[in-house]
This record gives structure tokens, C-alpha cells and sequence, in this order.
């Protein structure tokens, strides 16, 4: 499981905001934690990532977008 930053590390966000079909900034909130996606946006995301982030990823996101592990990561 990882997160949607994960995810899209080296990947067009703006083909994955129009993918789920939201705005590139409404992506952006997505990835920087301000906002979260609705459980039916959470649903598409997951089959569009083919599970690779799943519903479950958004329980472990912090205020700053990121996982507890990539949190530690960066000695927070």
C-alpha cells in the first residue's frame, strides 16, 4: 500500500487529475493533505491505481500528505 504522492512520483499529476476528473488544484489539495477525496473519488483512485492506493492509505495521511513511514522519514 502507499500513498497518492507516492504513487505519482514521475507520473503526470495533470493526467491523473483528469483521470479522476477533478482539478489540477483540486489534486494538488489531495497530495498535500489540506483536502481529502469523497469515499466515491477514494474508490475510483484505487481501481485506477489498481489498488495500489487503496481506501485504506487515506487513514494514514497526515495534515502534510504524508505516510506515518514518510513522516519518520523526514526525522518529523
Amino acid at each position: 500500500m502507499q500513498t497518492l504522492s507516492t504513487y505519482l512520483a514521475g507520473r503526470k499529476k495533470a493526467d491523473f487529475a483528469r483521470a479522476i476528473n477533478v482539478s489540477d488544484a483540486q489534486l494538488s489539495q489531495y497530495l498535500s493533505g489540506y483536502r481529502r477525496p469523497s469515499y466515491k473519488r477514494m474508490l475510483e483512485i484505487e481501481r485506477l491505481t489498481d489498488g495500489q492506493v487503496s481506501i485504506q492509505s487515506w487513514q494514514h495521511v497526515n495534515s502534510h500528505g504524508l505516510s506515518a513511514a514518510e513522516n519518520k522519514g523526514r526525522g518529523a
